[in-house]
């Protein structure tokens, strides 16, 4: 049996999935096509468009849209003093290896990475100095040391060999 139905009831289907009526979605990856189910005429009309600035096109609780951009830092200087990504700022005079940052859970779109920096004290447990900074990305490890001033130590995972670079000092 045949039922009419309100208008704003009607969905749309496009590329095999079913959109509410007046629902909008990007129809490709890129964020090149914008669509919206038309409940008056049952049919999905889609616009070429993009993301305008500030803006990058990336999924979201599973929903594909242009998303505002912004970047956070943290901090490491001093007699090792910390600030992290929302501010917080930290002293740690311990001789341990700290974790600074690094990716908690994999994604498929992010790249998995981690910092660590490595403490030594300086004569007294009160105070301490960073000894190394590590960062491993990319099946390499990249590291910056006092005992290799002006150098930097490359690790590739896969081989043992390791390339030490001399850091240029600019002048003014």
């Amino acid at each position: 049996m045949d039922r009419c139905v309100p208008e704003e009831s009607c969905s749309c289907t496009y590329n095999g999935l079913t959109y509410k009526a007046g629902e909008e979605f990007w129809a490709d990856e890129a964020c090149h096509t914008h669509c919206k189910c038309d409940p008056k005429s049952g049919r999905t009309l889609c616009l070429r468009s993009s993301c305008k600035d500030n803006k990058k096109c990336v999924m979201v609780n599973g929903v594909r849209g242009c998303h505002v951009v912004s970047y956070t830092t943290c901090t490491a200087f001093g007699e090792p003093h910390y600030t992290t990504f929302d501010g917080k700022k930290y002293d740690f005079m311990g001789t341990c290896v700290y974790q600074m940052v690094g990716l908690c859970t994999e994604h498929p779109s992010l790249t998995p990475f981690l910092v660590s920096v490595e403490n030594n004290n300086r004569g007294s447990k009160a105070v301490s100095y960073t000894k190394v900074v590590t960062l491993e990305v990319y099946n390499m490890t990249i590291s910056l040391s006092q005992e290799y001033p002006k150098k930097i130590q490359v690790q590739v995972l896969s081989n043992v060999n390791v390339w030490e670079h001399e850091i240029c000092e600019r002048t003014s």
